[in-house]
C-alpha cells in the first residue's frame, strides 16, 4: 500500500492554491498570452547571460532533469513491490 502523500511540499499553500483558481478560469487566450510574456522574458534573460552562465545553466538543467528521473525510476520501483 503506497504512503499518503504529505502536504510537506507547500503545494497547498494559500498562495499555491489562488493561482491555482485564477488559472483555472483562465480562457486559453490569456493563458496563450501569459505563455509568450514567459517565453519572451526567458528569451531575454537568456540573451543577456554570458557563454560561461548559459553552459553552467545548461549543465544544472542536465543534473536536475537526471535527478527527477531517477526519483521517477524509484518511485515506480518501490511501487510494483
Amino acid at each position: 500500500m503506497p504512503r499518503k502523500k504529505s502536504n510537506l511540499n507547500n503545494a497547498s499553500t494559500r498562495e499555491a492554491r489562488r493561482k491555482r483558481i485564477k488559472r483555472a478560469h483562465q480562457l486559453a487566450e490569456q493563458i496563450e498570452s501569459r505563455n509568450l510574456a514567459q517565453r519572451i522574458s526567458t528569451a531575454e534573460g537568456h540573451a543577456q547571460e554570458s557563454q560561461e552562465q548559459c553552459n553552467e545553466r545548461l549543465q544544472e538543467n542536465i543534473i536536475r532533469t537526471r535527478a527527477a528521473g531517477e526519483r521517477d525510476i524509484a518511485t515506480v520501483g518501490a511501487q510494483e513491490q
